[in-house]
């Protein structure tokens, strides 16, 4: 989003992660941070990580992984990378809407400075985006929370 936005160069240090990130991405980081520790996400991944040593125990070098595993793991990957989509996709939409309307502004009035004034608006639209769809981010991490209740069991079924 802070590419589309045009704020690719305006990064911060983030000391926890000890590399630059963008405004919205810190933003978005510290957001997630709170929701997995006050939806007790944590709780969730705490058990899973101490049954994954009764899984793939620590002196084995290789998991004992059945075939179901494989799916299990492709279904996972493809449920993140099309959440990564969706929630991405309205302010990536909206500012795609304003870089066609100033397109259209530019090739009937050239002589305005279209880029400088759609830095300013581009950056507002996206942050607002992203502020009215906390509640709705919220709500989908929650019901897929809310699904990953047999995540476990579906894991033991994985590694026999």
């Amino acid at each position: 989003i802070d590419n589309q936005v045009g704020l690719g160069k305006a990064s911060v240090f983030d000391p926890i992660q000890g590399h630059q990130t963008s405004l919205h991405g810190t933003f978005l980081s510290q957001f997630a941070a709170w929701l997995f520790m006050a939806s007790g996400a944590f709780l969730v991944f705490l058990d899973l990580l101490l049954s994954s040593y009764v899984m793939w125990p620590v002196t084995s070098y290789v998991p004992n992984l059945q075939a179901g595993g494989l799916h299990l793991f492709i279904g996972q990957f493809s449920y993140l990378m099309t959440a990564l989509v969706v929630l991405a996709a309205p302010a990536m939409v909206v500012l795609l809407l304003v870089d066609l309307s100033f397109g259209l502004v530019n090739r009937y009035a050239p002589q305005l400075n279209v880029f400088a004034l759609t830095m300013p608006i581009k950056a507002w639209l996206a942050t607002a985006m992203l502020l009215l769809m906390l509640g709705v981010y919220i709500e989908i991490v929650l019901d897929r929370l809310g699904d990953n209740r047999g995540l476990l069991p579906a894991l033991q079924r994985a590694f026999g």
